[in-house]
């Protein structure tokens, strides 16, 4: 029997085993309430505080999108919302063993879900609403419709067409190849088999290769559980933007944005393409992204609603009173270079391309650089730029035109995330002499394997062995010479083994392994610097 054969007894084409299927809960940056407030402040929508903030997910799984941000916002409410016993109760028991007091998490259909739950100032609906029947994307939109508070703002991510036309093709070639597979496991992996073998077989120079080609090294990096849910889920359903929107605007909400706010715009197309897609969409918003969405070939969306009153308040042009209302801070490390005249450059990565030449642009970046893993306000990252400059007598006139569009310029290339009221903490530029992070991070990452920073990002901890040896003993009381010494014993009572690169033997020379730990824990601790996740005592 080849790997394409299926067994003679046949199960059921669509497993209920799905909901059974260990599922990644973690968390999505793009979810961020503080990413979302920020976007409709750019859009004139005063948005709700995000420290004092309530927010519902629905679909959340065990909780691994709303859990980390208690520990970064102990004054927010975070009440999660799943159909599956078992992801709740994984989610309940780590709440416990934590002690959090501001996350709960009910097991309940999302139809059972009445305006008593309470109203919420951002509601989180990811990875569901294109995964359930119409039915119960009418019941969505009727939540968000009555349980969000007047001026909050509602995340909703689905597949879209036209980029979900292919896919399409892809599933439905994987679900028949893999119809008699007896458990959701073997779905998976048939799938994946089976993209392969079309990729080898179409013919070369070809659409279908170029497509099948796309598809099948898709299937292969893609983790189980987003297979499984992408391709073997009962429902699947895309739809064109504009029809999401026709059915949000028969709920009473309106569009506000997209998570992936510089996707809303044409802005890395020519002035003339801009001119004739503005022409062509009537200078209509929403005509606009469709057209946007066909050119692209866009598969997946991540909209913000809000309630239709708000739509006369929206504004999409970028002004000084909206840029002073987000948070300022550098999605890329800048480079910083020396000419042979020895003045000093700094530069966004070269692969990018730009060119910030002027000495306005120049001292941004600089200010980004030096506060690269903190978060500056338009005050804070003015008078850096004002200092860089040179101008530090107050009396001096500054003319904020130029900072602001260097702004706007950084924000439309996607090198400064729209964020806002962004937790308080003291993030470490270099590594300190006794690290630490979040202690509830560390908690959580005991937990789970995952260490989740501030700005919502998480790192596996759980198969990175030197890291998770490591992590218990990141509380700001030992230095860095205790942390190698502490897993050079990890390394000589067996837990771990060091491999020679030359020999790709084990290592046994106690004073070799001394010299690897210290190396492997400088490794450790500098890629947690870079990452976010150390942070100062005070914090």
């Amino acid at each position: 029997m080849t790997q394409f054969d299926t067994p003679a007894s046949e199960a059921t084409q669509s497993h209920s085993g799905i909901s059974e299927m260990p599922e990644q809960s973690h968390p999505f940056p793009t979810t961020h309430p503080a990413h979302l407030a920020a976007i409709a402040e750019l859009s004139n929508i005063q948005a709700p505080d995000v420290y004092t903030a309530r927010v519902l997910e629905l679909g959340c799984a065990a909780g691994g999108n709303i859990i980390p941000l208690s520990f970064y916002y102990p004054n927010m409410t975070l009440v999660g919302v799943d159909n599956s016993k078992t992801h709740i109760e994984k989610g309940q028991r780590i709440i416990r063993e934590m002690g959090l007091t501001n996350v709960q998490l009910h097991c309940m259909n999302i139809a059972d879900i009445t305006p008593s739950l309470g109203q919420f100032d951002y509601i989180i609906v990811h990875g569901v609403y294109s995964w359930v029947p119409p039915e119960i994307q009418d019941q969505i939109l009727r939540v968000v419709q009555e349980n969000l508070s007047e001026h909050g703002v509602a995340f909703i991510s689905y597949n879209v067409y036209p980029g979900w036309k292919i896919h399409e093709i892809s599933r439905d070639a994987m679900q028949f190849h893999a119809r008699y597979a007896e458990t959701i496991e073997e779905q998976v992996q048939q799938g994946r088999d089976f993209m392969q073998f079309l990729n080898s077989l179409a013919p070369k120079d070809s659409m279908y290769k170029n497509m099948f080609e796309k598809e099948a090294q898709r299937a292969k990096a893609a983790d189980s559980d987003y297979i499984a849910h992408e391709y073997f889920e009962e429902n699947n359903l895309p739809c064109y933007f504009i029809d999401f929107i026709n059915h949000a605007h028969a709920n009473n909400l309106t569009y506000l944005g997209d998570s992936n706010f510089i996707s809303m715009f044409a802005h890395e197309f020519s002035l003339d393409t801009q001119e004739l897609l503005h022409k062509a969409s009537n200078d209509q918003q929403l005509e606009l992204e469709q057209y946007l969405d066909f050119i692209k070939n866009r598969s997946f969306r991540q909209t913000l609603l809000c309630h239709a009153p708000q739509v006369e308040r929206i504004q999409r042009d970028i002004s000084e009173s909206k840029l002073q209302r987000i948070c300022y801070n550098c999605e890329v490390e800048i480079e910083e270079q020396t000419n042979e005249f020895g003045a000093t450059h700094y530069a966004l990565p070269q692969q990018s391309r730009k060119v910030m030449q002027k000495p306005i642009q120049q001292a941004v970046l600089k200010a980004l650089r030096a506060n690269r893993l903190n978060f500056l306000s338009y005050e804070q990252l003015q008078t850096c730029v004002k200092n860089n400059l040179g101008l530090n007598d107050d009396t001096v006139h500054f003319d904020n035109s130029e900072l602001n569009e260097c702004l706007i310029q950084l924000i439309f290339t996607g090198y400064i995330p729209p964020l806002t009221q962004m937790p308080q903490l003291n993030h470490q530029q270099t590594v300190p002499s006794h690290p630490q992070v979040n202690p509830l991070a560390m908690r959580y990452a005991l937990l789970t394997g995952q260490l989740v920073s501030s700005q919502h990002t998480s790192k596996q901890t759980r198969h990175d062995l030197v890291l998770s040896t490591l992590l218990p003993l990141l509380d700001g009381q030992h230095s860095e010479e205790e942390l190698a010494q502490h897993l050079t014993q990890a390394v000589l009572a067996g837990h771990m083994t060091f491999i020679a690169s030359d020999t790709q033997q084990a290592v046994s020379d106690e004073h070799f392994i001394a010299h690897e730990a210290r190396m492997y824990t400088r490794t450790a601790l500098e890629q947690l610097c870079r990452e976010g996740h150390l942070i100062s005592a005070k914090s």
